[in-house]
């Protein structure tokens, strides 16, 4: 199962390469794209409350096509399944119903809550936003099987851990583009595995350490 769901994930970046194809022809910013997926992560992540009517036409569709998939063979749920598919939407309206019933105000004002500002500045929506948008800006880089969970787990170590590894060509990336800025400095694990430690407690809260070839040093310009 744990397997079905790796190869699911790195099939979908797959048809990455295209996507990031079109959008260079186009000649967007790295600006622009991160503002569009940006809007694209909220669109998807609060739909629910930002256009409930239209989350509701795509929870039945894919309701039908679950009661299709279970007449005509045996029940499936593999990554990717109509199953899985309906479930993950089902997860997504339990956790949008709880969270406006804590917060009804949403409801109400949905349009000024995509624009608040603290919910455009949550990690969890501005980081990948900004990973995929240096993907797609960087020339030449083709999507690679391991960049959906490479971002995933960028986006919690960065944004929760004082140490985060990642492979070299992730730390180029976060060197390039600036996504670490919060860190007041970050090395290459290879590089501070060699150092001596600073205190017997570890690193300073706020250091941040990113692995990749030995020889590269990363740090905020």
């Amino acid at each position: 199962m744990l397997h079905e769901e790796v190869t699911h994930e790195r099939d979908k970046e797959t048809d990455m390469d295209k996507v990031y194809a079109e959008l260079r022809e186009k000649g967007f910013s790295f600006e622009e794209m991160a503002e569009g997926n940006l809007e694209q992560m909220i669109s998807w992540k609060l739909s629910p409350v930002l256009a409930p009517e239209e989350f509701a036409r795509h929870y039945l569709e894919r309701g039908f096509a679950l009661a299709r998939d279970a007449e005509a063979s045996e029940f499936d749920i593999s990554s990717g399944s109509a199953y899985n598919r309906f479930m993950a939407f089902g997860t997504r309206r339990i956790q949008m119903e709880h969270f406006a019933g804590h917060y009804p105000e949403i409801v109400r004002r949905p349009n000024e809550f995509r624009r608040f500002e603290p919910l455009r500045s949550l990690p969890t929506l501005v980081l990948p936003a900004l990973f995929r948008a240096a993907l797609a800006v960087s020339p030449g880089r083709r999507a690679r099987p391991s960049d959906g969970h490479d971002i995933a787990h960028l986006t919690h170590g960065l944004s929760r851990c004082d140490l985060v590894s990642a492979d070299a060509g992730m730390t180029q990336l976060i060197r390039d583009f600036r996504l670490a800025q919060l860190a007041a400095k970050f090395f290459l694990i290879a590089n501070l595995i060699a150092s001596p430690w600073p205190s017997k407690s570890g690193l300073p809260s706020n250091t941040k350490t990113v692995g990749g070839r030995p020889n590269q040093e990363a740090r905020p310009d």
